[in-house]
């Protein structure tokens, strides 16, 4: 495909059951991006109930709570979570944090949104 110059987005992915599975696998997800156009992982972490920390990159802000975005200067954040989480033994996420994450998604990413949206959009371009 690079020697193509081809997307390989078709063929690149897993399919949607083995994503929500690995998702589910980890305790939490690090996005530790300087520069990214999305990232795709923000989206799959959030609809997937998994806790994700992130750099303040692409579409962190859209979707995930600000208290789960850091910074070189704020990158303590994460080490003070883990160590709450090790603190209480097998202590789950803070709900607040993946239900956010979780309905921010969920507001863009359904269907009937899209629709409404591009409908919308259809409406302005007459």
């Amino acid at each position: 495909y690079i020697e193509k110059v081809e997307d390989d987005i078709w063929v690149n992915n897993l399919p949607e059951e083995t994503i929500n599975l690995l998702y589910n696998l980890v305790d939490i997800y690090i996005v530790n991006s300087k520069i990214e156009g999305g990232p795709k992982a923000i989206l799959e972490a959030a609809l997937t109930r998994t806790i994700i920390f992130s750099t303040d990159v692409g579409l962190a802000r859209e979707f995930i709570h600000d208290d789960l975005i850091y910074s070189e200067e704020t990158i303590q954040k994460i080490a003070a979570w883990i160590n709450n989480c090790i603190k209480k033994e097998n202590a789950k996420p803070e709900e607040k944090y993946i239900n956010y994450n979780y309905q921010k998604a969920y507001t863009v990413m359904n269907e009937g949104n899209f629709l409404e949206r591009y409908k919308k959009l259809i409406a302005n371009l007459k």
